[in-house]
């Protein structure tokens, strides 16, 4: 499963995984080690993006 961060290239440390503009992923398999505390981190401060008009 993937997560995608619409705005993740504004995130520190970024997600790891790129995508088109400034997209970033986060992918996550089902024998690895979940950093929950990342996953939170990141979710809070992209929620706390401003948003993009399309």
């Amino acid at each position: 499963m993937q997560i995608a961060f619409f705005n993740g290239a504004a995130l520190d440390p970024v997600p790891p995984k790129a995508g088109k503009r400034r997209v970033r992923y986060f992918e996550i398999l089902e024998d690895d080690e979940l950093d929950e505390e990342q996953l939170r981190s990141w979710s809070v401060r992209a929620a706390a993006l401003p948003g993009e008009r399309v």
